[in-house]
């Protein structure tokens, strides 16, 4: 399983209104890592931290039978493109946040509530509203889901 969150920018360098756009991830790194597994070679694929806000290292991930890609940038036309089946999991804003909380609250990603729930709703709802149509409809398969 790859993550596209580790692709993120470094936050210190990206105008904070920006940082969860596709533009500013590294989406043709993630498309060389991708390329690799498929071709069944081992890859290094980066560790983004949740802490700093930025890469920290990376981590060598060997080719496997399947490989899922997860996260905000998982339907990008420019990674959409390399994958066998495409799933848009769908879930109300509510429920997106109500899952994010409950990651800040194990203290799993070390931004706390507060901090999280402003970035949730001044960045990355309103990124993930600006392209879930168009990922919605490159997707085979939706899967609608709500709860935690």
């Amino acid at each position: 399983m790859i993550s596209t969150d580790h692709y993120l920018p470094d936050y210190s360098k990206v105008d904070p209104a920006r940082r969860d756009e596709p533009e500013e991830a590294d989406l043709d790194l993630l498309a060389q890592n991708l390329a690799a597994l498929r071709q069944q070679q081992a890859t290094h694929v980066p560790i983004w931290s949740f802490q700093s806000h930025r890469r920290v290292g990376s981590q060598l991930v060997q080719p496997a039978n399947m490989i899922v890609v997860e996260g905000l940038f998982a339907l990008h036309n420019r990674i959409a493109s390399l994958a066998d089946l495409l799933v848009y999991v769908h879930a109300e804003s509510a429920t997106r946040w109500s899952r994010w909380e409950a990651i800040e609250l194990r203290g799993e990603r070390g931004m706390g509530v507060e901090r999280a729930r402003q970035h949730f709703d001044s960045i990355a709802e309103p990124t993930f509203a600006k392209y879930a149509q168009s990922y919605r409809a490159a997707a085979h398969v939706i899967v609608t889901t709500e709860g935690i």
